[in-house]
C-alpha cells in the first residue's frame, strides 16, 4: 500500500492548477505484483496524471475490466482484431502508484504478489 501525503491545498502541473490534491508514496511496505498474459493484442502505459480512464461500463477498482472503453475502441479501430481472430477480447486496466497500464487480451491475466 502507498502512503497518501497530506493535501495540498493547490497543485500545478505544466503552470495550470489542478487543484486540491495528495501525494502518494510508496516505501518497503508496499505490495508488489508479477502480471503477466499468455498473449495481448496491446497495451499502453499511461502517466497516472494524464488518464481520463474513457469508459464507465467496468468492474473493479485498482484492476479494472471493460466490456467498453476509449481504448477498446481504439483497438478496434487500428487493429484487425476481432471476436472471429484471434476470438473475443476484453480491455483490463491496471491502476497503480504513478502508472495506468492498460491491456487488450483474449485472455486473463496471471497475478502474483511478489512480496
Amino acid at each position: 500500500m502507498g502512503i497518501v501525503g497530506e493535501l495540498e491545498k493547490s497543485h500545478k502541473i505544466l503552470g495550470v492548477d489542478i487543484g486540491p490534491s495528495r501525494a502518494v508514496y510508496h516505501n518497503e511496505n508496499s505490495e508488489i505484483f508479477k502480471i503477466t498474459f499468455d498473449r495481448y493484442i496491446a497495451y499502453s502505459v499511461i502517466n497516472e496524471s494524464y488518464e481520463s480512464l474513457g469508459g464507465t461500463e467496468y468492474v473493479g477498482e485498482k484492476i479494472r475490466t471493460y466490456n467498453k472503453s476509449n481504448f477498446l475502441d481504439y483497438v478496434k479501430a487500428d487493429t484487425f482484431a476481432s471476436a472471429d481472430y484471434p476470438g473475443e477480447f476484453k480491455h483490463y486496466a491496471f491502476i497503480s502508484l504513478n502508472h495506468i497500464v492498460n491491456v487488450v487480451s483474449t485472455v486473463e491475466p496471471k497475478i502474483e504478489k511478489v512480496n
